[in-house]
């Protein structure tokens, strides 16, 4: 009896160590960082290996449609092609609501490239109007040019004459209930984080 209880309580706290640990290596973090993208969630959302750790960056100043949205496995599929599996430099802004490191996404030659910059210019998405003012001087200006630019030559998603706004579209097809669970689970994590 004593040796399961041992057992137990030793795969308990095997249990509890990994998860620490995998939330540690995956925190957002609060300084700039060199990566490598590994994986392209949507078309404005990555994951990005620096060392042992893991971060889930939101590129900012942009907002690209969601999964089930019109255009948003173009727009995701047009992310990959541009930085998935290449080296990147994460310029650390903010950390969003759900944890992740919002920033901008620098590649290519000395890292000159703007991903956010490049995504807007070729219509995959919006730029987010509400957070630009959160971005070094010049930003706002650039990613507004890109945009109207993008939308006026209709490229991207723009060929679609009823695109909508991801923030638009996710405040359309969320329920009462599951922003209730959101905005739960956000309180908690965020808890869980301050906490720490």
């Amino acid at each position: 009896m004593e040796e399961t209880l041992f057992v137990f309580i030793l795969a308990a706290l095997i249990f509890a160590g990994a998860v620490i640990l995998k939330s540690w290596l995956r925190c957002a973090p609060k300084k700039d960082f060199f990566g490598i993208v590994i994986k392209v969630f949507d078309g404005d959302t990555v994951l990005v290996q620096s060392g042992f750790a893991q971060a889930k960056v939101r590129l900012a100043g942009e907002d690209a449609p969601e999964h089930d949205q019109r255009s948003g496995l173009e727009s995701q599929r047009f992310l990959m092609n541009l930085i998935l599996g290449k080296r990147v430099f994460v310029k650390v802004i903010d950390t969003d609501g759900y944890g992740r490191t919002v920033g901008l996404v620098y590649f290519g030659k000395d890292y000159r490239r703007d991903a956010s910059f490049e995504v807007i210019s070729a219509g995959w998405a919006w730029a987010y109007w509400q957070y630009l003012h959160k971005l070094p001087y010049g930003y706002k200006k650039r990613y507004a040019a890109a945009y109207y630019s993008a939308k006026n030559a209709k490229i991207g998603l723009w060929r679609d004459s009823e695109a909508l706004e991801p923030w638009n579209y996710r405040r359309q097809n969320k329920s009462l209930l599951k922003r209730f669970f959101s905005w739960l689970v956000r309180v908690l994590f965020l808890s869980l984080i301050h906490i720490s």
